[in-house]
């Protein structure tokens, strides 16, 4: 069964950009959510290793993980509908995959705890690819039912990842931040355009490179 529609390059372009219209939509969401809950939880101040820190500072990427996966899988669901049927489940995968970083990083990290992040470009190059492929894996599982060769899907968003690690290792603007939460779309995006206009959109097709779908 075909499902792909016909070509419109605003769809790329509303898919590379979605990162960072995502950031930008999930940071008063965030910041709401922190002074409203965390705040509320455990006071405008905390202490953390022995030194006393805002709430709201500190917790802000506790609270905008899980929101940025809502944020963007309901943007990209909006996307996705212009081109595939049946992917309302889009939405829901995708906050799963994020709320599933947004918990390893709470147990590995302990905000009230000891553990500080490594700094190296390696360790977030690690990090970073385990991200895209563990999100990969989730919204594959989704992708495999209408788009052929879809396999690729979890190494591009891997590969992705992997290079906006490296790069958050050495950044700390908001502009910058936005560039990161963008290369895994550009990544992604790029490869929709290939597995949804230059390849057979057989759904049964089972010779792709990777076999997984």
């Amino acid at each position: 069964m075909k499902t792909i529609k016909n070509t419109q390059w605003s769809f790329y372009l509303g898919w590379i950009l979605s990162g960072a219209i995502g950031f930008l939509i999930t940071i008063p969401i965030s910041l709401a959510f922190d002074v409203f809950v965390f705040n509320q939880i455990l006071g405008e101040m905390m202490m953390v290793r022995g030194a006393m820190v805002i709430t709201e500072d500190y917790m802000l990427m506790y609270a905008y993980i899980p929101w940025y996966g809502l944020v963007i899988g309901t943007f990209q669901y909006l996307l996705l509908r212009q081109k595939l049927t049946k992917m309302g489940w889009w939405i829901l995968v995708t906050s799963l995959g994020w709320s599933l970083v947004w918990l390893g990083i709470a147990l590995r990290t302990n905000p009230l705890g000891d553990i500080e992040i490594p700094s190296s470009a390696g360790y977030f190059l690690i990090a970073g690819t385990s991200v895209g492929v563990l999100i990969g894996v989730i919204q594959w599982l989704i992708l495999r039912m209408q788009v052929a060769y879809a396999s690729w899907w979890i190494p591009i968003n891997g590969l992705g990842f992997g290079i906006a690690g490296i790069i958050l290792a050495n950044i700390s603007s908001w502009l910058e931040y936005m560039i990161v939460f963008t290369i895994p779309c550009i990544s992604t995006g790029i490869l929709l355009w290939l597995l949804l206009e230059k390849f057979p959109q057989d759904v049964n097709h089972r010779h792709s490179p990777i076999i997984l779908s």
